[in-house]
């Protein structure tokens, strides 16, 4: 009798804690459609890993367009600085490609600027437009957060904030695979590639030739723990992160 009761109090737990999780921000339930293909892209998400070359161009000039070093434990840590003018292999969780790119980041502490701009050379769904669209649209409109938005349009009215030049107060998508930066955009607790990658722990470096070539190369690498578990989890059918494609994305 008693394991019985138990295993009510288990289940009906389970339910509650499901239909609080949907009350809050939609069904964690992961689509059946689609399935095979949202666990390798939650497989991907685990990681990011990039490789770039680059020469001397028109971008930088006489400045050398690849050098530096940056390293990042969750939005709470950054530290370095890095540029990077060139071509790009990347994994970069569930988005993927081959493509030029004009890479620059700065970070000391929770505060980090960057501006990020790649091209569509060769891409995979996440980083292609026109393909993800309806996805990525639901990734920066229902899954928009603003929480951390609200930590910089505060301090934005404060001498730290106009020191600092804070731009990032309008929220933040839940995933942005794809990095079309136009301007700089600084922050504290910034997240360049949306704010459920607030866990990511990574660094790059990049080194070239200063003087008479400017040939150089860059190498980056990194990790997200709580990507691990939307992976596990999603062979049980849960999405927490809600960011498995749904019939029709």
């Amino acid at each position: 009798m008693r394991t019985a009761e138990r295993t009510g109090f288990v289940a009906a737990t389970c339910v509650l804690a499901l239909s609080a999780a949907c009350a809050m921000g939609g069904t964690i339930l992961a689509p059946t459609a689609n399935w095979l293909h949202n666990r390798w892209a939650d497989f991907m998400d685990i990681f990011s890993i990039g490789v770039g070359a680059t020469f001397e161009s028109k971008i930088g000039g006489p400045i050398p367009p690849t050098i530096g070093a940056y390293v990042e434990a969750t939005t709470l840590f950054s530290l370095g600085a890095i540029t990077h003018n060139g071509g790009t292999i990347e994994w970069e969780g569930r988005g993927a490609g081959i493509y030029t790119e004009s890479r620059t980041l700065y970070g000391l502490g929770p505060y980090r600027g960057w501006k990020i701009n790649q091209g569509d050379n060769i891409v995979n769904f996440y980083k292609n437009e026109v393909e993800s669209k309806v996805w990525a649209t639901r990734m920066e409109t229902e899954l928009r957060s603003t929480a951390l938005a609200r930590v910089n349009r505060w301090l934005a009215d404060t001498e730290l904030g106009n020191w600092c030049s804070v731009t990032e107060i309008s929220g933040d998508p839940a995933k942005k695979p794809i990095h079309r930066d136009k301007h700089f955009r600084t922050a504290f607790l910034g997240v360049p590639r949306g704010w459920q990658t607030w866990e990511y722990i990574g660094g790059e470096i990049a080194l070239c030739e200063p003087f008479l070539t400017h040939f150089g190369a860059t190498v980056r690498a990194g990790v997200d723990p709580s990507e691990l578990m939307d992976f596990l989890l999603g062979f049980l059918f849960v999405d927490f992160r809600q960011d498995d494609r749904k019939l029709g994305e």
